[in-house]
């Protein structure tokens, strides 16, 4: 985890700003912690789970939550709404970034970025879930069971739900806040960093997250668990490549414009 939290704040700096992925890391983790603690007392809205008597007793915990748990919200949500908001812009190629998205405040904050956002990470959990509950398999440790069990893979079709309901609340909170604090200058100039590809480098992180994930459970034999993720990621998959090779989805200099007017200096061709 402490890998992909180091990404995170990397991509987050040169993309967002120092203070959006402030804001985005601590609506995250809030409401990521909220929703689970309300869950192992009520079982809304991931269903009823219980973490193992032994984590709550070894690990620093609060309301019942081990309080490094919620943390894994803070990326799971932030690259796929990345990779949300390059799937709905067009597209930039530039001689020093290489190809790079023209991005606007509109598309950025739109319904359809967040909600195709939360798809992606949902289909995170799809893969990750199963596996984290075979902890005991592997280095994680047995942290958490669901009493009443559930038809994937010991995980009920309650969890996901969940995941799609904390990833919709998380990201329409942090651009609501985004959208009406006008929050999207960042004073450290990190964002005009001219990096090449950068608005690839969320994709990148997301398949590792999915790649760590299935590696180890083909390596702890849990073959059919790891043949349904490599299905689960045939259509965000197929979604990309769509997009990458999309005739018309190159951008036009009216909206180039714009995105030279919504965020000054981000592109510099």
């Amino acid at each position: 985890m402490l890998g992909f939290l180091f990404f995170y704040i990397f991509i987050g700096l040169i993309t967002i700003g120092r203070k959006k992925l402030l804001v985005h890391a601590l609506v995250s983790y809030l409401i990521a912690f909220t929703f689970e603690a309300v869950s192992i007392r009520t079982g809304f809205p991931f269903g009823m789970y219980k973490y193992v008597p032994e984590v709550i007793n070894k690990e620093l915990s609060l309301f019942g939550v081990p309080i490094w748990d919620s943390m894994s919200f803070i990326f799971l949500t932030f690259f796929p709404y990345q990779i949300s908001i390059l799937i709905y812009s067009p597209l930039i190629k530039s001689r020093k970034q290489g190809l790079i998205t023209a991005h606007t405040k509109r598309i950025i904050h739109s319904l359809p970025v967040i909600i195709t956002a939360t798809f992606l990470m949902v289909m995170i959990d799809v893969i990750v879930d199963p596996l984290t509950l075979q902890g005991k398999k592997w280095f994680l440790g047995h942290l958490y069971y669901y009493p009443g069990g559930g038809s994937h893979f010991g995980v009920p079709v309650s969890n996901y739900l969940g995941w799609g309901l904390t990833g919709f609340v998380i990201l329409f909170i942090f651009t609501r806040i985004d959208k009406y604090l006008f929050m999207n200058n960042d004073s450290t100039g990190l964002q005009k960093i001219n990096l090449p590809y950068k608005s690839l480098y969320s994709v990148i992180l997301y398949y590792g997250v999915l790649a760590f994930n299935l590696t180890i459970t083909f390596v702890i034999g849990l073959y059919d668990i790891g043949m349904s993720g490599l299905i689960t990621i045939t259509f965000p998959t197929v979604l990309l490549i769509t997009v990458f090779f999309k005739k018309n989805n190159l951008a036009t200099q009216e909206e180039i414009e714009t995105h030279r007017n919504d965020f000054p200096g981000l592109y510099d061709e």
